[in-house]
């Protein structure tokens, strides 16, 4: 009995030794590249980056807001203070964290980017009025490459008619998300941080960093990037700094005892979960997050 369990323990152990010795030296790499300068053996796949996801449209319910005080407002559009404009962020940072984790960008890399480009606020076109609109500024041309459907079919990169004319459209209809998305998917908020994201992925592909990335996102010269990275770091680490997301929770509080958010008192936490709450449901944030990983390859040695 005891030779037979002596058998039994040298088969196991041959058995598990090859299984380690196969997965360390045999089995397929497998993974998603992180976007970062550290280097990987798998990438996007480039082609697959342009392809915007499918999402069910749904109807989107206004949120009423009244008695809601902001500080540093300026024409009332343009906040000033980083706090300020991280607040406005918040509202679709269940958003940013998702297209992060899905194209693993740096954790609040892509949320920076939003606040930088638009502080957060919605239907709020590129101040040059050359045709960048959505959460985060897209211009047509761009967007039509990664599979985004552009009001007027516009394929410029810079167009003052078509920013004008989409304008006017945003100050008929209210503006109201079920009339604009429909013209134009940078109007629905998950389709264009997606396609920020996708952008930027696609930019890192070939080992680019995230710095290089950001500046083909922007499209400005190599001077300007610099500058324009260190303000997207800046939003980065103030929304990943608990201590300064909780400094903003109390200011917020304290300038807003009399806040109501579709008719019920709210306070900061309450506020920004409306908002993420929408998200969810009628943008189709839950579908999103359950779609199958972007596709990868392998990386040419």
């Amino acid at each position: 009995m005891r030779k037979v369990y002596g058998i039994l323990v040298i088969i196991f152990c041959v058995v598990f030794t090859s299984i380690l010795l196969y997965i360390t030296f045999f089995q397929p790499k497998s993974g998603v590249k992180k976007l970062s300068e550290n280097s990987s053996t798998v990438v996007f796949n480039r082609k697959e980056l342009k392809l915007r996801p499918h999402l069910p449209r749904k109807f989107i319910p206004k949120i009423e807001v009244k008695n809601l005080n902001l500080w540093g407002e300026k024409n009332g559009s343009e906040l000033v203070g980083d706090d300020a404009i991280v607040l406005m962020g918040l509202r679709w940072k269940n958003i940013t964290d998702a297209v992060e984790e899905r194209y693993m960008i740096e954790m609040g890399g892509l949320f920076g980017s939003m606040s930088r480009e638009t502080d957060g606020i919605e239907f709020l076109g590129n101040a040059q009025n050359d045709g960048g609109f959505g959460i985060i500024h897209i211009q047509p041309a761009t967007a039509c490459e990664f599979g985004l459907k552009i009001f007027g079919n516009c394929k410029a990169m810079i167009d003052e008619k078509h920013s004008k004319n989409l304008k006017e459209k945003i100050e008929f209809f209210g503006p109201d998300y079920n009339k604009l998305i429909p013209l134009d998917d940078r109007f629905q908020p998950v389709y264009c941080l997606d396609a920020a994201g996708r952008i930027i992925a696609f930019h890192m592909v070939g080992e680019k960093s995230f710095k290089e990335a950001l500046g083909r996102y922007y499209g400005t010269n190599k001077s300007d990037i610099d500058g324009y990275v260190a303000e997207v770091k800046r939003y980065e680490r103030f929304v990943n700094n608990p201590d300064s997301l909780e400094a903003l929770r109390q200011r917020f509080n304290a300038m807003n005892p009399d806040l109501f958010v579709n008719g019920k008192s709210a306070d900061f936490d309450a506020y920004i979960k409306v908002y993420q709450d929408r998200n969810e449901e009628c943008f189709a944030l839950a579908e999103y997050k359950k779609l199958p990983p972007p596709k990868t390859k392998e990386k040419e040695q």
